[in-house]
């Protein structure tokens, strides 16, 4: 598998996929080469936190993930962690999107940015 096929590992609700067309529109990203990335990272209250902003293109280590006419970039490391999840959006406070394991840990990884890169 190169670096720009993944299989489908995570899930995006409409809303979700709704927010991300959004964002890169907001942000004049084209979605045939943008996406969003979602990284895992320590911290938050469940001791992981999840970052998701819109990016011009993956880095050169990503997993890519086509969902829907949408892309997600993820690092070797947050694939792991976020493999078989539902990424979702929330409208009402704290707005964002959020990500909801398979395994019981709904909401282990908020990604608290309501409109990212904004």
């Amino acid at each position: 598998m190169n670096r720009h096929t993944a299989p489908l590992a995570i899930q995006i609700t409409p809303r979700a996929l709704a927010e991300l067309h959004a964002a890169l529109r907001r942000d004049g990203i084209s979605p045939q080469t943008g996406g969003m990335r979602l990284a895992v990272e320590g911290g938050g209250c469940a001791g992981l936190t999840c970052r998701a902003v819109v990016e011009p293109e993956p880095g050169d280590r990503d997993r890519i993930l086509q969902l829907d006419g949408a892309r997600l970039f993820l690092d070797p490391r947050s694939f792991i962690f976020l493999f078989e999840s539902t990424l979702d959006y929330q409208e009402t406070p704290p707005s964002g999107f959020i990500v909801k394991s398979k395994h019981g840990t709904n909401g282990f990884c908020g990604c608290p940015s309501g409109k990212p890169n904004s």
